[in-house]
């Protein structure tokens, strides 16, 4: 059996990679995260939620629906938290997305609408 050729990757290329990550999900959760948020993903429902709706629904939702199998990485809350947070931990409120479709999903979110020309 052929046996795949191995990458080499500088272990400080990877480790420098992970430390940039984690600085800018730092980043993030300082400057756009409310605390109510912060408090929700912090905690181990959370944590068992997401699990569970990425292992029912193991693909995008929004790539399905352009006919494209993609992996979901990300789980997307309908009702956002600041406006409905009882509804956090529903599982009816949860969508698996890929890190593109969730990315651009929350840029139309906060996007403004454009003026219309009379």
């Amino acid at each position: 059996m052929p046996h795949r050729i191995p990458t080499y990757r500088p272990f400080a290329h990877s480790q420098a990679k992970r430390l940039d990550d984690a600085a800018k999900q730092r980043e993030y959760d300082q400057a756009r995260r409310n605390k109510e948020s912060k408090r929700i993903y912090n905690t181990d429902a959370w944590q068992r939620a997401r699990l569970i709706q990425l292992r029912e629904h193991p693909l995008c939702y929004d790539c399905l629906q352009a006919g494209r199998h993609t992996v979901a990485t990300q789980v997307h809350h309908i009702e956002e938290l600041t406006a409905a947070p009882e509804l956090a931990l529903d599982l009816d409120n949860l969508r698996s997305l890929c890190l593109s479709c969730h990315m651009s999903l929350h840029r139309r979110a906060t996007r403004p609408s454009p003026r219309s020309n009379p």
